[in-house]
């Protein structure tokens, strides 16, 4: 004969019992080892962090945070991440998104600026600020992905309705002068 191991309960609620710890198991499993989608392109669980179904190393889920002004972009209290592969030179503490125009973004930490993921030299990141269509102001200057717009007045520059920006003495198209 064999002894059960709750013998003063009755078979249905040892069943009751069963069922419940077998449900129990299945969330537990749903929330440690199953990864949620948050963003377009990452997905987390307890353990691992993912980007587009690629696990990213070392990656920490419990800080692990997207941009929303960018979707591409993530950081951790480790990293920062771009399309899930580790931006060595950016400080995750301080990095921040300045703008974007679809896919294309300007960002900055403590020291430098960006434009895409790379490194503008010469732009103190303390003075710079995202104009929007991806034109940038910094100093007395205005940038277009990164590059100087040759005679362009920041202190003017401005978006018309027609889709051009224009200064008082030039108007603009995708960083060049066509006027």
């Amino acid at each position: 004969m064999k002894k059960s191991l709750f013998p003063n309960l009755k078979t249905s609620t040892k069943l009751l019992i069963g069922i419940g710890i077998f449900l129990y198991l299945i969330i537990v499993y749903r929330i440690v080892y199953v990864p949620k989608d948050f963003g377009r392109h990452y997905s987390k669980n307890f353990l691992y962090v993912y980007y587009e179904g690629n696990m990213i190393d070392g990656a920490d889920p419990i800080s692990f945070e997207v941009f929303r002004e960018n979707l591409r972009y993530a950081k951790d209290k480790n990293n920062v991440y771009y399309r899930g592969e580790i931006q060595e030179k950016k400080d995750q503490k301080t990095f921040e998104l300045l703008g974007c125009s679809r896919t294309k973004c300007y960002g900055k930490d403590t020291e430098n600026v960006y434009f895409n993921n790379k490194l503008l030299e010469g732009f103190n990141s303390n003075d710079v600020f995202y104009i929007g269509d991806l034109y940038l102001g910094y100093e007395d200057n205005v940038y277009y992905k990164g590059e100087l717009v040759e005679g362009a007045d920041l202190n003017t520059f401005r978006y018309t309705l027609d889709g051009y920006r224009k200064d008082d003495y030039n108007k603009y198209y995708k960083g060049e002068k066509i006027r």
